[in-house]
Parts: structure tokens; sequence; C-alpha cells
């Protein structure tokens, strides 16, 4: 009897793919989604780092920009600018750091009507903080108030951002009284985690003279 080896072939073929074929379809399957889990995931955190980078750098420009031009302040109606280029005089106090101070006190001109011989604001470093302390218009209703330029205050259990270093010197040291301002503003943002307790930080750092508006 002659057998018919091309219909027996044919009948394998036929009968669909083997148990090995489709473990290996599986886990060829299985790989691939994975990988392409991982590439997402890494995107999207590479995405977060790149933005929390971004919005640090931009805050901390910003937060140079106020220190010099002024914080808005003002009671009722009346408002103004109260910064280094627009004062009168400029005093460093708060603590002693690598030979400046960690705050500046600003007096704006006595002489502009919108101005009273009391007014004054003061700028200064606090709790990973750029701050600001005013006093408006000398009155006596007035109380000193402290506000947020740097970072904006939020959840302080949640903080992911800080300021690690505020340092006013007298930018001509030769003059008896200040005419020139360097500010040195250092801070950092938490891009990452390791692990509960180790974090991964981007730090960024401005420095700048400033010239007050009397000179």
């Amino acid at each position: 009897m002659t057998v018919d080896h091309s219909t027996n072939k044919s009948r394998i073929k036929d009968s669909g793919y083997s148990m090995i074929e489709l473990m290996a379809v599986l886990v060829i399957s299985t790989i691939i989604f994975l990988g392409a889990t991982l590439a997402i995931s890494t995107f999207f955190l590479k995405f977060q780092e790149l933005q929390r980078i971004s919005v640090l750098n931009r805050e901390a420009f910003n937060c140079m920009q106020v220190i010099k031009h002024g914080v808005t302040v003002g009671i009722g109606g009346k408002t103004q600018f109260m910064g280094v280029i627009n004062a009168d005089e400029a005093e460093l106090t708060g603590n002693y750091v690598e030979g400046g101070r960690t705050a500046l006190l600003l007096k704006p001109p006595t002489s502009h009507s919108e101005y009273s011989a009391h007014d004054q604001i003061k700028i200064f470093l606090s709790e990973g903080h750029v701050r600001y302390e005013q006093y408006v218009f000398g009155s006596e209703g007035t109380t000193s108030r402290e506000r947020y330029i740097f970072p904006k205050r939020v959840n302080t259990k949640n903080q992911i951002m800080e300021v690690t270093k505020l340092v006013f010197r007298n930018g001509n040291p030769t003059a008896n009284n200040i005419k020139i301002v360097k500010v040195e503003l250092e801070a950092r943002v938490e891009i990452s985690r390791t692990n509960k307790t180790t974090r991964n930080y981007h730090t960024v750092r401005y420095e700048t003279f400033m010239a007050i508006g009397k000179m």
C-alpha cells in the first residue's frame, strides 16, 4: 500500500499552531509590551523632570526681577512698587553669610508724594523661601505682613522647590553708602526620588548687580 506523505503534511499544517508556538508568541508579546511600558514610563518621568526644571528657572528669574523692580504694595486704591531700582536707601540686614547678609532693607524716596517717611520693605530668606515684609504709607493701621516671592507658599509637606541661598552684598565696598547691591540666589527642585529618603535635585544659580534708584 502506498502512503501519500504530502497529504499528511497538509493535515499537520491545517491542524493549527502547536503549544510551543503559542508560548513563544506569548513570550515575545510580553517582552514587547513590557518594553513599550518602560519606554512610556521613562518618557513621562523625563518630561516631568524637564517641566520642573523649566518652572524652577522661570520662577527663580522672576524672583530676581521682583527684587530689582519691586513688590507691588498698597492700601485701598493706592498701589506702588518697592524694590531696588526705586529705592532711596538700602541696608544689609539679617544673618551674616559668606561676607554678605540674608536680608535687604529698602526705603523708597520720602520726597515722593506716594511714599511716607516710615515706608520700607524687607526682602529676606526664611525656611527655603524668599519673602518680604512691608510697611506702607506709615499708617498706624498698617501692620507688617510676611509675603512669599519665591517659591510661592504651598503645602510644605509636598514642597519640591526651595531656595538654598540668598545673599545680599555691597556691590561697591569702597563706597560709604550702598549704591549697588549684589544679589546671589541659589534654588533647587526635586526631580526624582531613588527611594523614600533619597531625593535627586536640579540646582540653578543667579548672580547680578542692581543699582538703587538714588545714585
